[in-house]
């Protein structure tokens, strides 16, 4: 099991114990698909939904495909009211291309992203103060964040597994 997914487990179950029931999750994928690397979080997202619009529905998950703009999104989470969202994006954090880390809004001031029009930094920190929820950063590596670069073979992979493990993360 993955490091990030131990970390996220604990984190919802402390959720879990402080609310006497399972937390409202809202999953959020950040990027662009025109920049590489940086489609990751999208990707993520919408593999997911696709995972999720095959089963019942859930009052207790929501998962945005945000693009640039997660700050759009803000009105819909707020009506969600969630105990905890993940937001899904590239960064660049200095290992090889694909790893993946889990970080709170305490920890990202050191972090870099690309493209989008609003920091996730300052977003994460508006959601948390906002909507007094746990806000986690899950961050793919990337490698090449240029206008029509492809998708790296190794962040792919990532994105792959990191579907897998949050698909069965989110079922339990």
């Amino acid at each position: 099991m993955p490091f990030w997914k131990n970390e996220l487990q604990k984190a919802r179950l402390q959720l879990k114990d402080k609310k006497n029931g399972n937390p409202r999750i809202a999953i959020l994928g950040i990027g662009s698909e025109l920049n590489g690397d940086d489609a990751a979080g999208v990707f993520i997202a919408r593999e997911l939904r696709q995972v999720f619009a095959e089963r019942p529905p859930r009052d207790d998950l929501v998962i945005y495909d945000c693009g640039t703009l997660p700050e759009n999104f803000s009105g819909p989470l707020r009506k969600f009211a969630p105990d905890m969202v993940l937001i899904l994006d590239a960064g660049s954090f200095d290992e090889a291309p694909g790893q993946v880390r889990l970080t709170t809004t305490d920890d990202i001031d050191g972090l870099s992203f690309s493209t989008h029009s609003l920091p996730p930094s300052i977003f994460a920190k508006f959601l948390t103060e906002e909507l007094d929820c746990v806000v986690l950063l899950l961050l793919i590596q990337a490698e090449n964040v240029d206008f029509c670069a492809p998708l790296n073979n190794q962040v792919e992979l990532a994105v792959q597994e990191t579907v897998r493990e949050l698909a069965h993360f989110l079922q339990g």
